[in-house]
């Protein structure tokens, strides 16, 4: 099971705690409609633990350079 201290965390760091642990997580991505239609902006961070799932929100926060998601 995933620990729920991994909310708040951007999902890199999440994915390499999870990793160490031997689980490999499935990972929903959640968005405001307006926004679907562009590539996300900003950190990716976990927003909620689900059993194995983490749900991931994108913010706008850390350096310009990593505001956009990897393609």
């Amino acid at each position: 099971m995933i620990p729920d201290h991994l909310i708040g965390q951007p999902l890199k760091a999440a994915l390499a705690a999870c990793a160490a642990q031997g689980i490999v997580p499935q990972v929903l991505e959640t968005r405001a409609p307006r926004d679907r239609l562009q590539p996300p902006i900003g950190t990716p961070r976990i927003i909620a633990v689900r059993g194995e799932c983490l749900l991931v929100a994108y913010f706008r926060d850390g350096q310009p350079e990593e505001m956009h998601a990897a393609e």
